[in-house]
């Protein structure tokens, strides 16, 4: 499934529009289609959740007539693609005969004016039209007709010469990035109104928004468990739904409005309600409530709340990428969320394990639980220990006079996320490996067993089989751990979603106040040669670059490749240091001559590579 689809009306538009996905635009679909074939094409892509479409001439005309709600980019033509269908047309024969739809008409013969060639027009408004007036056309003395790709198909039917205005990469180019920004404005859109929706539901209150005309557009869950209404049976309906008495005028007028609202006559919730504005404009009102006589009792009774602040933010939504090894992985992990098992991730530094981690538990049973996650390289062995298990008063020097719940206790019933666990030291992997067979902790200087329900998500960016085979990681640990393997393919392995991810990143570290600016075809030929030995972390960090140093609209090769080889430091590499025509011969020689190999051993992009081999004349 693509989320943009372009509908190619000609053999040719079709090529280039599978060169350039393939090449620049991964996550487009391209697909062959002219005028009813073309709405075919788009009912079938629609189906399979294309929401922008992608199409030319009178194939865009006829898609927009049959699916008006639907997103729709158009590819424009420009003064070259006019001037190339006329020379070729000129070289043909004479007269020419302008057989399209009137736009097309009009572009070609603002453009023979220009050239000084003579042109007769024909435009048609109706597909039967073409065949018709293409006879005309012929009988009036044409020797050859122009027009769009409708024209060209009536014409090598009819057997007479023509050329088709065809749309050349630059003109699809900018369709295709046209149609890129809208759909991440939506993606962007759509994920602040999955936070304003998770935020609501997360509240205590029940909480119910009314548009200006009365009628409920927001209904969380809280709400529905309250006032025993279904979302379903309320969202859309008129307040009146849920409370026949309530003064929605008064609440419209007012800043503030304590309610007491019956929506049965018997069982009262108490309730404030607050008019929203825009523009200094009243567009509804909130209401935010509670059963009456429980708004002071959100607890139950006898049990201490606290927030941890142990919270999972990141979903599946929120990882990039279309290509296929993402979205194997990706599925791979949703599957794993649903099962309590162990999950061991594994992968390069920058691949984004923590992410997949707090999708697996924002994606799981656990997921309004705690999401506790540590570091394990960060801490010194003394401290992760006490960390981990806990400790009671004066258990060490230092050691708080109140004692400290550990992390597994921290995250009972939730999901504990153990980083870097490989850098853990030998005494303490003991320890743990003890923890989760038991599935019980005992606090430091206490004797007193305390048992857990915790989810275990690990993770390393190590060579494991190296740290087993040394004797370094206990093979039991890693076994107890590795009960589901996750393994995160760095971005050398899914170069399809590199374009993709640094427009993601460019639009992020863009000012709100300014307008992201664009990479050009040779730009991101760049960025796709690029090793990325950070993956994500490196790449993010070179478009923060982009949108602090670029000014420009259009970010340009140069500018890339400057931004690129300033994150290298050749001279702190021994072998650069001993001579860099050996280092390169070495990295060519491990390579078997593949020079893209090379360049990625040494750290730097295939072009980089060609040029150091110029300058030492190799």
């Amino acid at each position: 499934m693509s989320s943009i689809t372009l509908i190619a009306a000609d053999r040719n538009s079709f090529s280039l529009g599978h060169k350039l996905s393939m090449q620049l635009f991964p996550e487009i679909l391209v697909v062959r289609g002219v005028l009813g074939e073309g709405v075919a094409a788009a009912a079938n892509q629609i189906r399979q959740g294309t929401e922008i479409l992608i199409s030319r001439g009178a194939t865009s005309q006829a898609i927009r007539a049959a699916f008006p709600a639907l997103i729709h980019v158009t590819i424009q033509r420009s003064a070259f693609d006019y001037i190339s269908a006329l020379n070729l047309a000129q070289s043909v024969g004479s007269p020419i005969a302008a057989i399209a739809l009137p736009h097309l008409v009009d572009g070609l013969t603002a453009t023979a004016r220009i050239l000084n060639l003579h042109l007769r027009l024909y435009p048609i408004f109706k597909e039967e039209e073409v065949e018709p007036i293409i006879l005309r056309a012929i009988n009036e003395g044409a020797s050859v007709v122009v027009g769009s790709s409708s024209t060209g198909i009536a014409a090598a039917r009819l057997k007479v010469p023509y050329v088709v205005v065809q749309s050349g990469e630059e003109s699809i180019i900018a369709a295709m990035n046209e149609a890129q920004r809208i759909y991440e404005t939506m993606r962007i859109n759509r994920a602040e109104s999955s936070l304003l929706h998770a935020a609501v539901d997360a509240a205590d209150n029940g909480i119910v928004a009314i548009d200006r005309m009365g009628r409920i557009v927001a209904y969380n869950v809280m709400a529905e468990r309250i006032m025993g209404v279904g979302i379903s049976d309320a969202l859309s309906k008129p307040y009146s739904k849920l409370w026949p008495k309530f003064d929605f005028k008064m609440a419209i007028r007012n800043d503030s409005t304590p309610l007491y609202l019956s929506p049965d006559g018997t069982s009262e919730v108490a309730g404030t309600a607050r008019p929203v504005k825009s523009h200094e404009e009243t567009v509804g009102v909130v209401v935010s409530f509670q059963e009456k006589g429980h708004q002071h009792n959100l607890a139950s009774p006898g049990k201490k709340t606290t927030g941890t602040g142990h919270i999972a933010r990141a979903q599946f939504e929120d990882i990039q990428g279309s290509s296929p090894a993402m979205q194997r992985t990706v599925a791979l992990a949703k599957r794993y969320a649903q099962t309590d098992s162990t999950v061991f991730i594994v992968g390069e530094t920058g691949t984004g394990k923590e992410l997949f981690a707090q999708s697996i538990h924002n994606f799981s049973p656990r997921a309004k639980k705690s999401f506790v996650a540590v570091n394990c390289s960060a801490l010194p062995g003394s401290l992760l220990e006490s960390e981990l298990f806990g400790y009671v008063s004066g258990a060490f020097t230092g050691a708080s006079s109140k004692g400290k719940a550990g992390l597994f206790e921290q995250a009972d019933g939730g999901t504990i996320f153990l980083d870097e666990i490989t850098e853990i030291e030998p005494h303490i992997q003991t320890k743990l490996l003890r923890v989760l067979q038991e599935k019980q902790v005992m606090r430091l200087g206490s004797d007193a067993i305390t048992p857990f329900d915790v989810r275990i998500i690990a993770a390393s960016n190590e060579d494991i089989p190296h740290l087993l085979d040394a004797g370094k990681f206990r093979s039991d640990l890693y076994y107890r751990l590795s009960v589901l393997m996750l393994n995160l393919p760095p971005l050398r392995e899914r170069q399809e979603d590199i374009p993709l991810l640094c427009r993601y990143f460019l639009k992020l570290h863009t000012p709100k106040t300014a307008l992201a600016p664009s990479f050009t075809p040779g730009a991101l030929r760049q960025l796709c040669e690029w090793p990325w030995r950070g993956n994500i972390r490196e790449m993010q960090n070179v478009m923060i670059r982009v949108a602090t140093t670029v000014s420009e609209h259009l970010v340009e090769k140069e500018t890339i490749r400057d931004l690129l080889e300033g994150t290298l430091c050749l001279g702190t590499d021994p072998d650069f240091s001993q001579g860099r025509e050996e280092s390169i011969r070495q990295a060519l020689a491990k390579a078997g001559g593949k020079k893209g190999k090379a360049a990625a051993t040494l750290g730097m992009s295939r072009t980089t590579l060609w040029r150091k081999m110029r300058e030492i004349e190799m």
